[in-house]
């Protein structure tokens, strides 16, 4: 599952150092909009997937991890608001064994949607140019599975639940305004196991284990072409899940996006992501199945629109990507819509 948001759209701001300040009237205007109201974002989104871990609708997905502005944190302080709404549908093919709801399965299909509700608080800015925030995520998941499981007969089996997710509090999102059209962000998230586990379920909406994901974010802006690059590099660091007594190795991830203004307040490009683990998972049955390490690469199209509501800015985002490479993972389609607004 933010699936990532995450990372998202995010804010642009002056750079305080004291001696030379950068002031947000010398940023590129175009910019300016989108980066007020899509800081959110920066270390946020919770967008789930299957991993190289025990069980279905896991986390995260590649390629949603990163949004416009993803290193920009803004100066100023501030409330926004995000809503996600996120679809995801893929499959293991049957000749591969996996893990789920503590036993093993010849492959396995998995269908979710969900939907992430973010609220962050923008602190304003820090000294030598720093600036902060922080934030939480509230998720709700429909996912359905069908695997066959328990061998040696393998019976094919579908479950399907719903309810909320398990909750993402950022408690720290540092950013650094390296100069009007170069910035960083360093964030911190911790997953909480919050939502409805069940032990022996192929369907439910939690991991069931607590992670803690350090991340980092770089945005570089090309004003005179119209183009910013962006990219969020995270990893997954995750707890043993006590029912079933299984541990998912950490996970790294990295997603790329590349955008141009073409008018109107629309800006088109692709996004990329790559997702690598590190080192085999453990547990008894993580040993039967060689660790069962993951890897993935997905990519797709996007589209982000920047308008206004009343007086305030609006940022909207598309995206679909589609997995390219996949081993020990689920090959996914997933479709991606956002919408961020300050208050």
């Amino acid at each position: 599952m933010t699936r990532t948001g995450s990372f998202g759209s995010r804010p642009m701001g002056a750079r305080d150092t004291g001696a030379a300040r950068v002031a947000p009237a010398a940023l590129p205007v175009a910019s300016t909009v989108a980066a007020w109201i899509g800081t959110l974002l920066v270390a946020l989104l919770v967008a789930p997937a299957i991993h190289a871990a025990e069980g279905a609708g896991g986390r995260p997905v590649a390629g949603t991890g990163v949004q416009p502005n993803a290193g920009i944190v803004p100066p100023q302080p501030m409330w926004i608001a995000n809503l996600t709404v996120l679809q995801s549908s893929g499959e293991i093919g049957t000749e591969r064994q996996i893990p789920i709801a503590g036993s093993v399965s010849l492959g396995a299909e998995n269908t979710f949607s969900l939907l992430n509700l973010t609220l962050t608080r923008a602190w304003g800015s820090g000294p030598d140019g720093w600036s902060f925030m922080s934030g939480i995520t509230v998720p709700w998941m429909r996912t359905e599975v069908s695997a066959s499981v328990d061998p040696p007969l393998f019976p094919r089996v579908r479950q399907q639940t719903s309810g909320l997710y398990d909750l993402t509090v950022t408690p720290i999102v540092a950013g650094l305004h390296l100069s009007p059209v170069e910035h960083l962000a360093f964030g911190l998230r911790v997953i909480t196991p919050s939502g409805r586990y069940v032990e022996g379920r192929l369907a439910n909406v939690s991991q069931n284990v607590w992670n803690l994901v350090p991340s980092v974010a770089y945005t570089r802006l090309l004003p005179e072409q119209g183009v910013e690059l962006s990219a969020v590099g995270a990893v997954f660091f995750s707890s043993r899940n006590d029912a079933t007594n299984y541990r998912s190795a950490p996970l790294a991830t990295l997603d790329l996006l590349a955008t141009r203004r073409v008018g109107n307040g629309v800006a088109l490009g692709g996004v990329l992501g790559v997702i690598e683990q590190i080192g085999d998972d453990s547990g008894a049955l993580a040993d039967r199945l060689n660790g069962f390490q993951g890897r993935e690469v997905a990519l797709g199209p996007t589209l982000v629109w920047t308008t206004t509501l009343g007086s305030a800015p609006l940022t909207a985002s598309l995206r679909w990507v589609t997995t390219v490479y996949a081993r020990d993972r689920f090959e996914r389609d997933t479709v991606m819509l956002t919408a961020t607004m300050p208050f």
